[in-house]
């Protein structure tokens, strides 16, 4: 049975989106996290997004943040074990199908994309992967921005419902995705790393609200 990635996570990624944006909508909220963002690394071409951001383009700037790291997640999970069949080709159409007609709304580069057919999920996605434009998936200044900008939200409101709502995601896309065929060695291995990174912002945010201190240098 086909795996129909956007109908178990499209409408979450949706309301996450729209949280962040309510979260950083106002100036006061968005410059606070600008300079939280900074104290990370792999952070400065998110930075100079969210600089020149308005209110209009806020939201679209966080959708593409949130849809680079579920792509990026997505393709992770089919080439864990190294191999790519065509029941993992169908799931990942199911989820690159809408975000390449998004990206293609938004960005020039995108818009041979612009209704995608299956016979070209590889090449979106390569193209996305070699992507070095600020929140793509080969940007090294805007790595795994949908989980900063969580982190960050979090930290400002002193709660985890960003992180919590976007680890059900991830989570989510990863099992859906590594388990299409069975879960080898390598794949349970890239669970636990995805499981680690999640776990290490949550301890981020655990110390800032615990104590009111951030842990960086």
């Amino acid at each position: 049975m086909d795996v129909n990635l956007v109908e178990l996570v499209g409408q979450k990624t949706n309301d996450l989106a729209l949280l962040l944006r309510n979260g950083l909508s106002d100036a006061a909220a968005l410059e606070d996290a600008i300079g939280l963002l900074s104290r990370f690394e792999g952070t400065e071409d998110l930075i100079k997004v969210l600089e020149h951001a308005t209110n209009e383009s806020l939201i679209y700037i966080i959708t593409h943040a949130l849809i680079g790291d579920c792509l990026s997640v997505m393709v992770g999970g089919i080439l864990a074990d190294g191999q790519v069949d065509q029941e993992e080709l169908a799931a990942a159409y199911s989820l690159a199908k809408p975000c390449a007609d998004f990206l293609a709304s938004v960005l020039k580069q995108y818009e041979r994309f612009n209704g995608l057919g299956v016979e070209r999920v590889s090449d979106f996605l390569n193209f996305f992967l070699a992507d070095k434009s600020p929140l793509g998936g080969g940007c090294t200044g805007s790595w795994l921005s949908g989980l900063r900008l969580c982190t960050i939200l979090d930290i400002l409101y002193q709660e985890a419902s960003a992180l919590d709502n976007y680890e059900e995601i991830i989570t989510t896309l990863l099992v859906e995705t590594v388990r299409i065929g069975g879960i080898d060695k390598q794949e349970r291995q890239t669970l636990k790393q995805q499981h680690e990174i999640i776990s290490h912002h949550r301890s981020i945010v655990a110390e800032v609200t615990d104590h009111g201190q951030r842990p960086w240098p």
